[in-house]
């Protein structure tokens, strides 16, 4: 919800998930932004691959082309937790610079996510 503001309070702008109102998964109890009522997350639980391939399909089937999802940090590190296989191998990228001294590393989080 915003807030006009007067002469003793500023001006409030609502948040993103005020202005998101459909193409959502919502725990139980939740609600989206409807008619001026706050938005309510629902119970909280973990995000998974399958809700974000169920959210995405949603966006698609009613003519949308999602390209951003936000998150949390924790939403995060749970998101770049699906760069691995069902049996929990890592299927992201080792890097190391030809010829150098310094260690590989591997990037393991995800900031592209492409289902085909």
């Amino acid at each position: 919800m915003s807030g006009g503001g007067d002469t003793a309070a500023a001006r409030a702008t609502a948040g993103a998930r005020a202005w998101i109102t459909t193409n959502t998964s919502l725990g139980s109890g939740g609600a989206n932004n409807a008619s001026g009522t706050a938005a309510t997350d629902g119970t909280q639980r973990t995000v998974t691959e399958a809700m974000v391939q169920a959210v995405a399909k949603s966006c698609f089937d009613n003519g949308g082309h999602p390209d951003t999802i936000l998150l949390g940090t924790s939403q995060k590190q749970t998101f770049s937790g699906f760069a691995a296989t069902a049996a929990g191998t890592p299927i992201s990228q080792i890097y190391n610079n030809a010829g150098s001294d310094s260690p590989a590393s591997m990037v393991a989080a995800i900031d592209v996510y492409v289902k085909h």
